[in-house]
């Protein structure tokens, strides 16, 4: 998102070394700065700072050496492990031989501390359903709106964990729970390390599955947006065959008593349904070519766009929805079913099949085939669409952008007439220009003081110059 920043932000500052991270930036050409080349300033840098705050408490300059040496070992070299131990000394506790070694041992520590040795519990506690809730969000989730919800924890007891994690899950200004430190995320999860069964059985009661979590958070949306798509199930398959999907693969969870806001429910269930992975993965397929979820999804259509391009499987659709991005939203159903039909069924995708036909369902029910021919090209086609509606051959073309920047396609033709189009949603000429009395040879357009011109030369020696947004009369 970098390219959408305003002009004025020239900088853009992070310590995130990851690959994924350092992938995404590399078109910005970024300058980097190694931290094995820098190593001594970062050395002198904790030396500096340990000496800062350890001197009110040791005032020995041989043990206050010793102590920030040990404590440098212990810190990796990381500000914010020193951070934890300024506090700690703030408190009075100044014994470092009982310092935690790295961050993972801070974190360890916290979480015995207020939630006693057993970490987070067994796998059912709602302690774990709560970070795990907290952990897999791709967002940060509100306090008393959506965390239990998708937890399945009721409100106070959500409030009482949250209180007693406070430092490692702040509640803020937003009343959004927020992690406190990516590293805290990437510790319990043990992001980036392959751990054996011993391993994880070891920190089983500090650990958070990734796997596990968004199975959790993928039943608590799917327990909201059943009763969505049953609305229409009984006239609908591709309705229907979701909530099959979502039976077939256990997503549904009879005992679970509470579900996901329906806002949160529609936008983040397919990350879910992926991330759990398994017979879940394959349900997002499904979803996704549910005609109820398209068309509420469609309103912010940038962002089911992304989704379903993260579904395999989904690439035709997600090609016809690229196509339709701009294409009004009550000739949605007929861009679905146009783009979609004959080429779903010859590939064989019948997920995407189901939802072509529906499509076409809908729209045939609201009148719209009726309404214009079709025109739309199908996916997998180099052609976007085909506008028909001259008589005879078509003679010249020429193009506009209109006041709120909408493509217009003009054209003329051997039957007299001029056309105006609009090449994204195809159908039928928004505006005909009639007055040669002859066969029209060529068209062109210019702008005259932001509004459009079309100009156009026929067989019957003149050249007409027409404003197409003042119903078709030749100005000149």
């Amino acid at each position: 998102d970098f390219s959408k920043l305003p002009a004025s932000v020239a900088v853009l500052v992070t310590a995130r070394p990851e690959v994924d991270v350092r992938r995404k930036l590399a078109p910005l050409r970024p300058t980097v700065l190694d931290a094995e080349e820098y190593a001594s300033e970062c050395a002198r840098d904790v030396d500096v700072y340990l000496r800062h705050v350890l001197t009110p408490h040791i005032q020995d300059e041989r043990r206050l050496s010793s102590t920030v040496k040990a404590v440098t070992a212990k810190s990796d070299g990381l500000f914010l492990y020193l951070h934890f131990v300024r506090e700690k000394l703030e408190r009075g506790d100044v014994d470092v031989d009982m310092l935690p070694d790295g961050l993972g041992g801070v974190y360890e520590g916290e979480l015995k501390r207020v939630l006693g040795d057993n970490g987070l519990g067994d796998k059912e506690s709602e302690s774990r359903r709560v970070v795990e809730a907290v952990i897999a969000a791709p967002m940060p989730v509100h306090v008393t709106d959506q965390l239990p919800g998708l937890s399945n924890v009721a409100v106070d007891s959500v409030l009482d964990i949250l209180d007693k994690l406070e430092h490692l899950l702040p509640v803020r200004d937003d009343d959004c729970v927020h992690v406190f430190h990516k590293s805290f995320s990437d510790w319990v999860t043990r992001e980036g390390h392959q751990l054996s069964k011993l391993e994880k059985y070891k920190w089983s009661h500090f650990m958070v599955d990734l796997e596990v979590a968004n199975r959790r958070l993928a039943s608590a949306c799917a327990e909201s947006l059943m009763p969505f798509l049953n609305e229409d199930a009984d006239r609908f398959e591709s309705d229907r065959h979701a909530i099959d999907a979502f039976r077939r693969a256990g997503v549904v969870d009879d005992a679970r008593r509470l579900a996901a806001p329906g806002e949160y429910a529609s936008r983040w269930i397919v990350t879910h349904l992926l991330g759990a992975g398994g017979s879940f993965g394959d349900a997002a397929l499904a979803v996704v070519c549910s005609l109820r979820f398209v068309v509420e999804r469609a309103k912010e259509m940038d962002t089911l766009i992304a989704d379903v391009a993260l579904v395999p499987r989904a690439d035709l659709l997600r090609e016809v929805l690229v196509r339709s991005r701009k294409a009004r939203s009550d000739w949605l159903f007929e861009e679905l079913w146009q783009r979609l039909l004959g080429f779903s069924e010859a590939r064989g995708t019948a997920d995407v099949y189901r939802l072509a036909i529906d499509a076409r369902n809908k729209a045939r029910a609201e009148l719209m085939i009726s309404a214009r021919a079709a025109c739309l090209a199908p996916a997998g086609s180099p052609v976007r669409s085909v506008l028909r509606g001259h008589v005879g051959r078509v003679n010249g073309v020429a193009t506009y952008l209109t006041s709120n920047g909408d493509p217009r396609v003009v054209s003329c033709g051997g039957d007299e007439t001029i056309k105006v189009w609009d090449p994204i949603t195809g159908g039928d000429a928004l505006l005909v220009l009639t007055g040669h009395s002859g066969e029209v040879t060529g068209v062109a357009t210019y702008v005259l003081n932001d509004d459009p011109r079309v100009v156009s030369c026929a067989r019957d020696w003149t050249i007409c110059t027409w404003d197409p947004s003042a119903d078709g009369y030749p100005l000149v």
